[in-house]
């Protein structure tokens, strides 16, 4: 969910820190999605953090890649 339309950025990374992706683009207020191929990703499965950035706010969330 975005409180304001704007520019989102999204970055995974492996577990030494390296960005495996990263992609950025503006966004509607409300609900959004995007579906990322985790062929995409620069890495192999294992554990990964990802950071959702917009304007002054930010979330970092572990996920798990399975391929």
């Amino acid at each position: 969910n975005i409180p304001k339309e704007g520019q989102v950025a999204i970055q995974v990374y492996d577990l030494t820190g390296k960005m495996a992706y990263q992609h950025t683009q503006v966004y509607q207020a409300g609900r959004n999605s995007l579906t990322i191929d985790a062929g995409d990703i620069q890495g192999s499965s294992g554990v990964y953090y990802y950071r959702i950035s917009s304007g002054d706010k930010s979330i970092t969330k572990k996920m798990i890649l399975i391929e």
